[in-house]
């Protein structure tokens, strides 16, 4: 079976948690290299994998079309679960600030996740602009209800 990644999740940039971290060559760098770290494992019996894919599909097609007028939205730092899969604004985001200039490099406080409530399992991402890569983009989700 073959694996497309969609080549825009180069721009989801996975930020380490700590110098650790940070020098780890098993750490993706990227969700495109997480994606396929969760296919070739087969984490959770595939469910990391369907998750991941589901999260970005929703956070590329707001990139792609806009958020509607009828839908409120969150803007924030996302992150991505490595327990779950789960890619998207972590359940404590006010705890943790949200706007996108306050990006960290190292956590804490730790972000929690939305789907399944862990925080020990969790990392920031950073979108890079497409045409811009020093730039970040915000990240927008449907807010949560």
């Amino acid at each position: 079976m073959e694996i497309k990644i969609p080549a825009a999740l180069l721009q989801f940039k996975v930020l380490p948690k700590d110098d650790e971290e940070r020098n780890d060559e098993n750490i993706p760098k990227n969700l495109a290299e997480a994606m396929m770290v969760f296919y070739r494992t087969n984490a959770n019996n595939g469910e990391n994998a369907t998750r991941m894919q589901a999260c970005l599909d929703a956070v590329l097609d707001m990139y792609k079309t806009g958020p509607s007028g009828n839908n409120r939205v969150d803007i924030g730092q996302a992150i991505v679960c490595w327990a779950c899969g789960f890619v998207g604004l972590p359940e404590n985001l006010d705890a943790i600030g949200g706007s996108i200039a306050e990006i960290r490099e190292n956590m804490p406080p730790f972000a929690a996740c939305r789907n399944c409530h862990m925080s020990d399992e969790t990392n920031f991402i950073r979108v890079e602009h497409p045409q811009d890569k020093t730039q970040a983009m915000p990240f927008v989700a449907l807010k949560a209800v």
